[in-house]
């Protein structure tokens, strides 16, 4: 057996370098300014909010493609899939939650926005996660720390 094995482990290495890679290779965040609710009454108090536009790039960092021509040609290809999760006490404003693209080339980097809404003061999280099944997944966890005067965006990626 470790014959066969050291004879085939060259060609799995190979294999591995080759295979389609997604990755999260740019992140970018833009936070608006605290803005006012339109209806503020005695009972409805005041609670401004912020909204924050969150991009990202997508690249196939795998030498083939991540489907084939001819799966997309036969209707069997399985896209790339970005899905954006947020908190419950976050709200997406804009974008759809889930984004697909039918194949990502070798080298080839998409992009994703989506605007989400987040109460001040408060602590939200947005996940990001982007999957395919020859290419693997990706995650990438943001931290919203929203306040009255800053408001702080940690990102995790997550293995």
């Amino acid at each position: 057996i470790l014959e066969v094995c050291e004879r085939n482990l060259p060609m799995v290495l190979n294999l591995v370098e080759v295979t389609p890679d997604l990755e999260i290779t740019s992140i970018g965040f833009y936070v608006s300014e605290p803005v006012m609710p339109s209806t503020v009454t005695r009972r409805r108090p005041y609670f401004p909010y912020r909204d924050i536009t969150i991009s990202i790039e997508l690249t196939n960092q795998g030498f083939l493609n991540t489907s084939t021509q001819h799966a997309l040609q036969s209707g069997i290809a399985q896209p790339v899939t970005v899905k954006l999760l947020v908190s419950p006490n976050a709200k997406l404003v804009e974008g759809n939650p889930v984004t697909k693209f039918d194949m990502l080339q070798s080298n080839q980097t998409v992009g994703a926005s989506w605007k989400i809404r987040v109460k001040v003061p408060s602590i939200s999280w947005a996940l990001v996660t982007a999957s395919t099944p020859k290419g693997g997944t990706e995650k990438l966890l943001m931290v919203i720390k929203a306040l009255p005067r800053t408001t702080t965006v940690i990102t995790v990626p997550i293995r």
